[in-house]
C-alpha cells in the first residue's frame, strides 16, 4: 500500500490490513500492523513480526546501494552493504534499527543482509 500511503504514514499497513482482513490469519495481520508500529501503535512480538519489519526495510537499503553501483545488485556483498548501513547519510530514510531487528528473529545481521541481497537478486531491476 506504500504508493497510496507515502503522504500519510499512519495509513501504511492499515490500508493493506483493511484489504486483507479475513483473507489472512491473525498472525499475518498482526505482522502487517507491527511492521509500521511507530504509526500504528502495534508493537512487534513474534519472529514473524520482526521478519516483516526487517525485510521490508532492508529493501530500501539494497535498492539504494544498487543505484550507486555500476553493476547494480550484481556482485553486491553483505560486507559492503553493512558498511553502507554505518553511513547515516546514505539512504538516510532507511531505519537501520528496523533492519537490526533481524537479530530478534535469530539471524545475525551479516547473514540477514546476505539473504536479502540473494532474495532481491532474483527480482527484476
Amino acid at each position: 500500500d506504500f504508493p497510496h500511503t507515502k503522504e500519510t504514514p499512519e495509513r501504511h499497513g492499515a490500508m493493506a490490513m483493511d484489504l486483507l482482513n479475513g483473507l489472512l490469519p491473525e498472525d499475518a495481520l498482526h505482522a502487517i500492523r507491527a511492521h509500521n508500529g511507530e504509526y500504528t501503535g502495534c508493537a512487534p512480538e513474534s519472529r514473524f513480526d520482526y521478519a516483516l519489519r526487517a525485510g521490508e526495510t532492508v529493501t530500501g537499503l539494497v535498492t539504494a546501494d544498487a543505484l550507486v553501483r555500476p553493476t547494480g545488485r550484481e556482485g553486491m556483498e553483505a560486507k559492503s552493504l553493512k558498511k553502507k548501513m554505518k553511513d547515516k547519510a546514505f539512504a538516510a530514510a532507511v531505519n537501520r534499527d528496523n533492519i537490526r531487528e533481524c537479530e530478534k528473529m535469530g539471524l545475525p545481521l551479516d547473514e540477514f543482509l546476505g539473504l536479502s541481497i540473494t532474495a532481491m537478486a532474483a527480482m527484476p531491476s
